[in-house]
């Protein structure tokens, strides 16, 4: 008898702690996904599981701000059926963060039926091509619920939002349509601040001895990076040359041996920048013939500029309506004792009130002179630049402005 009452006991125990346990209230948002367009709005649902005898409560809620954006005075939270006195937290809206709290104020324990709208987050705007999670969760506000029963953390079941940008252009499979050599870059867009790459693809390049061109781009919205991902013969003879601040990039390939080399009709490498414009720019990538002269040489009709056909590529930029201010310096070259002034530029410098960086360089090659000729519609700039010895001697100079 000892033993099966012991069983029976050691039995009810662990089903009680199943019971608790299935009793743990959830918070679900909804709906589970989305798919919108930029500018499209949402409305945002929270509803809940076993709110049973409910004190309190506070949790989190996250997204991505450069896909989602809620506004503080514009946007609302607005309760339904949850009991008076929610408290939502709307500061720090601006980098992807709600905070929500609710007690009653008599510490009367509420219940609401499952999957009643406890309240809605209206709304949520897209701004910038992506995915987002909508998370509830711990930070920055903790996670916890207290019930006539028990102090624990919530569950939580979260939702996930696609936005697409109509404007952007479909990259897509590369037909050659030239008739003869040429060269396409593919359209692509990409959020400001991330780094766009773009294909670019050969068509007709048999018996290839060499090709140039140069590239234009609108520096304002582009900073060209570098070439990656090449695939051609002899990658080490890919040279390019480059200006962020006037928008260009020259580049040239040439056969090591000057026999000519059959190239099939592939991608040959990539394009890759720095995307510095405000959400819904556009710019086309091209190719032009200055600085450097468009040229194309084939074995088969050799010492014959042939030309090349060309297919340019549009760039959208996705994401908010902000520029990206960016700081350019010129390359410059000199021989051995030459002084060479390294101009320093600015894109997208707009109502700007501070800034800071660090200028640095090899001191081992360069050694440091001054600055001068500054713009003189930034009051006191020469203030700002820390070129002291202890910083210029070690290759460092600091812009505090």
């Amino acid at each position: 008898m000892f033993k099966k009452i012991t069983l029976f006991l050691a039995l009810g125990l662990v089903l009680l702690g199943f019971n608790v346990n299935s009793q743990t209230t959830r918070f679900i948002v909804n709906p589970a996904t989305s798919t919108l367009e930029i500018g499209d709005t949402l409305v945002v649902a929270v509803t809940s599981q076993d709110f049973t005898d409910v004190i309190a409560f506070t949790y989190s809620m996250n997204w991505d701000p450069n896909v989602l954006e809620f506004v503080a005075g514009d946007d609302q939270i607005v309760p339904v059926n949850i009991p008076p006195a929610l408290f939502s937290g709307t500061n720090m809206a601006n980098i992807g963060n709600l905070t929500f709290g609710w007690n009653d104020p008599f510490l009367a324990p509420k219940s609401v039926d499952d999957d009643l709208v406890l309240f809605e987050i209206v709304r949520f705007t897209a701004i910038g091509a992506g995915t987002s999670a909508i998370n509830l969760s711990g930070m920055p506000a903790a996670a916890n619920i207290v019930t006539t029963t028990s102090d624990e953390t919530p569950l939580f079941t979260n939702a996930s939002v696609t936005v697409t940008d109509p404007n952007a252009p479909t990259p897509g499979e590369f037909e050659c349509m030239f008739d003869d050599f040429g060269l396409a870059i593919l359209a692509d867009s990409a959020a400001t601040g991330e780094q766009l790459c773009l294909d670019v693809n050969m068509c007709n390049g048999d018996s290839l001895v060499s090709f140039q061109y140069s590239l234009d781009f609108d520096p304002a919205i582009l900073q060209f990076d570098s070439i990656t991902n090449i695939n051609l013969p002899d990658p080490g003879s890919v040279f390019e040359n480059s200006n962020n601040t006037d928008g260009w990039v020259f580049t040239f390939w040439t056969d090591t041996l000057n026999m000519g080399i059959d190239i099939p009709d592939t991608l040959i490498y990539e394009l890759c920048f720095t995307v510095i414009g405000a959400g819904g720019e556009m710019d086309t990538v091209s190719i032009v013939g200055t600085p450097g002269i468009i040229e194309a040489t084939k074995s088969s009709n050799p010492g014959v500029n042939i030309g090349m056909e060309v297919q340019n590529a549009p760039v959208v930029v996705s994401g908010n309506s902000g520029s990206a201010v960016t700081v350019v310096a010129a390359d410059v070259e000199g021989s051995p004792g030459d002084t060479v002034c390294v101009a320093v530029t600015a894109q997208n410098f707009d109502d700007v009130t501070s800034f800071q960086y660090t200028f640095n360089f090899d001191e081992t090659i360069l050694e440091y002179v001054d600055h001068r000729n500054f713009n003189p519609n930034i009051p006191n700039l020469s203030a700002a630049i820390n070129d002291t010895p202890m910083f210029s001697d070690t290759g460092a100079i600091l812009v505090v402005y």
